[in-house]
């Protein structure tokens, strides 16, 4: 208890009432004081008895006076423990919140946001209700919300990380669909266009990956944004594209590019190894 500082404790008061009780206390009581000769009269016993019984008295209200003060400094820092860890998870809720935001569509899994999000549920719900009693459950919940949002920042650093090489395995030049020219498409999934043949000057310019714009289809292919807001689109051997399903579909003739992965961007389509 006397480890306990000012700091710790809503009212100082509590520890100076603390020292005062504990100081009223003597470190010793001299066995002399309360001596019975076997010689003694025995008004000097009856006298000696009844003294050693007043001052157990005072002493067992020094100690109950100790007692108090003692739960009086307890109950200080219990009070200030309690407010601050509800201002705590206050907080902490706050900046929860805003990654759950913030992360929306930035991780390639949603199960650690989906935990964030019953963490920052349950948080909400104990600092409504919460009592003096429950200093540590607010402790325990910041620490919870903590440990929930170091897995969905892990989330969004690999995303991150992920997202610089979407295209890796897919890198490599294509060539348009029955025209002269180019698509060289990179790991991070920034390309370039050039012409050739008959149409040199038809398409030519490098594009840039809109970041955390990679989205897998539903039909397996995938899409994504380049930075001047076109979608471009990769279908991997197998998976139908409208381009070219229109194209063949136009003479009743069998669509025989499917069997190649392909890139449709700027609406021209391209494919590999034509």
């Amino acid at each position: 208890m006397t480890q306990i500082t000012d700091e710790q404790v809503d009212d100082a008061g509590t520890i100076d009432a603390f020292n005062d009780a504990l100081n009223d206390i003597p470190a010793t009581i001299s066995s002399g004081s309360y001596s019975c000769p076997a010689d003694g009269s025995a008004a000097d016993l009856k006298a000696t008895a009844q003294r050693a019984s007043d001052d157990l008295s005072v002493q067992n209200k020094r100690l109950d006076a100790l007692e108090k003060a003692s739960d009086a400094v307890e109950s200080s820092r219990d009070s200030k423990s309690f407010d601050t860890n509800k201002t705590a998870l206050r907080d902490k809720i706050d900046a929860a919140q805003s990654l759950l935001d913030s992360s929306d569509g930035n991780v390639d899994d949603d199960a650690n946001r989906q935990t964030l999000s019953s963490s920052i549920d349950s948080a909400n719900a104990l600092l409504g209700a919460a009592k003096a009693e429950d200093s540590e459950k607010l402790a325990q919940a910041s620490s919870d919300l903590d440990d929930a949002m170091a897995a969905v920042n892990g989330d969004v650093q690999a995303y991150r990380e992920a997202d610089q090489a979407r295209c890796s395995a897919w890198a490599g030049t294509y060539s348009v669909f029955q025209a002269g020219g180019t698509l060289t498409l990179n790991a991070d999934c920034s390309y370039s266009e050039a012409g050739s043949g008959p149409m040199p000057d038809a398409f030519i310019g490098s594009f840039q990956y809109q970041a955390h714009s990679f989205v897998a289809n539903d039909d397996g292919s995938y899409s994504w944004r380049n930075t001047d807001g076109d979608t471009v689109s990769y279908y991997p051997s197998g998976v139908h594209d409208p381009a070219s399903d229109e194209y063949f579909a136009h003479d009743g003739s069998v669509n025989t590019v499917v069997q190649y992965p392909r890139v449709n961007a700027d609406m021209l389509f391209f494919r590999s190894t034509w």
